[in-house]
């Protein structure tokens, strides 16, 4: 994202294919509906911005009192996004609504890192203090903490495409495999730095992960 405008690329050519001006200098986060017809922003001006993908065309304009927009999250059927909002009377997780057009509900829980579970019911969320809280996202409370995740910051986040696991990465070197029924402990792999990012390719046999520079 540059300053102002979101450029939209096709996936096998690199080609510019649209640019969606925005009032926005700085867009801090992105993320599409799971049909990739919508794009949700936010950033440091605490606004949620939701786009037509096809046509550019802006279709909510929402501030929302809460400082900065740090994470966003949308849900697998498309009627929710889950958004993180750092400082102000609306810090914290909450949940916006694309039917009502509004926030509806806070979450449990005040995550570094979010994403949903394959079928909609997780919400995994992580934290600057080492622990990964499983949010169920029907009653927004915690249902299950994974404690020592990370050793310090939590930074990446993701489950199995069948949702029976989750993997945590952050500031201790090491990516973990949980498993999200029981909330134990499957296994333990080195890194050599920091992981900032993980995912499952398809069929869930390979996991990916991106580190800082050692």
């Amino acid at each position: 994202a540059g300053a102002g405008e979101i450029i939209v690329r096709d996936a096998q050519t690199y080609e510019v294919v649209r640019i969606i001006k925005t009032e926005r200098q700085r867009t801090r986060v992105i993320t599409t509906n799971p049909e990739a017809t919508l794009l949700a922003t936010g950033g440091h001006d605490g606004t949620l911005e939701i786009y037509d993908l096809k046509s550019g065309e802006r279709k909510v304009q929402q501030h929302l009192n809460g400082g900065w927009i740090e994470y966003m999250a949308w849900s697998p059927d498309g009627r929710s996004i889950v958004v993180k909002l750092s400082r102000g009377s609306g810090s914290g997780v909450s949940v916006w609504d694309m039917e009502a057009g509004e926030l509806v509900r806070k979450l449990d829980g005040n995550g570094s890192a979010m994403i949903f579970s394959p079928d909609g019911k997780w919400v995994a969320a992580g934290s600057r203090s080492d622990n990964v809280t499983l949010v169920n996202f029907a009653t927004g409370h915690v249902q299950r903490t994974l404690e020592h995740a990370t050793g310090r910051r939590v930074r990446a986040l993701t489950f199995s495409p069948d949702g029976q696991q989750l993997v945590t990465g952050g500031d201790d070197d090491t990516v973990k495999l949980w498993d999200v029924a029981s909330g134990k402990l499957i296994a333990t792999l080195p890194t050599v730095a920091r992981v900032h990012a993980a995912a499952f390719l398809p069929g869930g046999r390979f996991l990916l992960f991106g580190h800082k520079d050692a």
